[in-house]
């Protein structure tokens, strides 16, 4: 079974060092554009969505479920 990211788009015609320079070049752009992007959601949208989990978690009809759920492992 052949890697997609180790051959050439088509496997008919020879490929030119010039095609093989570009193919990798364009794979190490996309691979680099991957990573960038889940980097800015790591460092904004993560936070963000924390933020909204702890303010969620900090109102009063989560506070009675977190007793209930203390309790329940305290009697454990």
């Amino acid at each position: 079974m052949s890697e997609p990211f180790n051959t050439p788009v088509q496997e008919n015609e020879p490929v030119s060092p010039e095609a093989r320079k570009k193919h990798k070049l364009w794979r190490n752009l996309f691979i680099l554009n991957l990573c960038v992007t889940l980097l800015l959601i790591g460092i904004w949208w993560l936070p963000v969505k924390f933020a909204e989990i702890n303010k969620t978690m900090d109102e009063p009809s989560m506070e009675a479920t977190k007793k209930k759920v203390r309790r329940t492992w305290a009697a454990r």
